[in-house]
C-alpha cells in the first residue's frame, strides 16, 4: 500500500490504511492543491424535518471542497459524505465533501438545524 505520492503536480499523503493512489479526498491527511486556500462561500443553512438541505455553489468545482460547519441541534443530524449523527450539542466539523457543486446538510427526525458553514478551495 502507497501512502504518498511525490511527481510533478502531484504531492499527496493518505490516512493510515488508505493507498494514496485509489482513496478519496475524505482519506487524505494532505493534498497540494490545497496549499493555497482561500475561502469560495460561507452561509447559513436550516433544515425542519425529516429533510435535505442544499447549498448550491452555481457552478461545479474542479475538485470537491473542503467543508468547515458548526451545528448546534437536539435532533439527528449529519453533513455531507460522512454521515456522523450527533445530537444534542453543538458540533464543529471539517471534511472534504464528495460533491463539486453543492453542500447537502442532513436532519434526520422532526425538529430543526441550523448549519453554519465556510466554503474553501484551492486558487
Amino acid at each position: 500500500m502507497k501512502r504518498f505520492v511525490l511527481a510533478p503536480g502531484r504531492l499527496q499523503v493518505s490516512l493510515p490504511g488508505y493507498d494514496v493512489d485509489t482513496c478519496d479526498l475524505s482519506h487524505l491527511a494532505f493534498d497540494a492543491r490545497f496549499s493555497a486556500m482561500a475561502v469560495y462561500r460561507r452561509g447559513i443553512v436550516q433544515t425542519v424535518g425529516n429533510a435535505v438541505g442544499t447549498y448550491y455553489f452555481g457552478e461545479t468545482l474542479s475538485a470537491p471542497p473542503i467543508v468547515l460547519f458548526n451545528c448546534h441541534t437536539s435532533v439527528g443530524a449529519y453533513v455531507g459524505p460522512m454521515y456522523r449523527w450527533w445530537t444534542g450539542h453543538l458540533t464543529e466539523y471539517v471534511f472534504a465533501d464528495s460533491y463539486t457543486d453543492r453542500i447537502e446538510f442532513h436532519t434526520t427526525s422532526a425538529g430543526a438545524n441550523t448549519f453554519r458553514f465556510i466554503v474553501i478551495k484551492s486558487q
